[in-house]
């Protein structure tokens, strides 16, 4: 039994539009393989990653609890790198919506992206 007959029908229809090199690769196993996996996963678009990330705010109803893991989570395709906590940390400061908040972990010298959700988790608690 082949590769292609284990996949089902969908996957066989799918192979059939795959580019080869040359018939022989059609025949390879680990070539399919590569071909099926960047399908299945294609590449992504870090411009608009960052773009998704860059315009995420915090909405009304939503506590800072949610809005930093909602800007963890999309921060992790944004291939930032060593930056990754400063920009969510930045993303945090510019995208909550208190402004006196903000302010205060502006006025923060060295702020580190643990300190800011402590103080905004801290300053939401207090106005609750």
């Amino acid at each position: 039994m082949t590769l292609l007959q284990i996949a089902g029908p969908e996957t066989v229809e799918l192979f059939k539009t795959f580019l080869w090199r040359n018939n022989a690769d059609k025949d390879d196993p680990d070539l399919i393989m590569d071909q099926l996996e960047k399908y299945c996963n294609p590449r992504k678009n870090t411009t608009y990653e960052r773009h998704i990330f860059n315009k995420t705010n915090q909405n009304p109803f939503e506590s800072i609890h949610s809005y930093v893991t909602d800007s963890k989570v999309k921060a992790k395709t944004c291939e930032f790198g060593n930056l990754t906590d400063s920009l969510i940390r930045d993303r945090i400061v510019c995208g909550m919506l208190r402004d006196a908040l903000r302010a205060r972990l502006l006025r923060e010298e060295d702020l580190k992206l643990e300190k800011a959700f402590n103080i905004s988790r801290s300053g939401e608690a207090s106005d609750a």
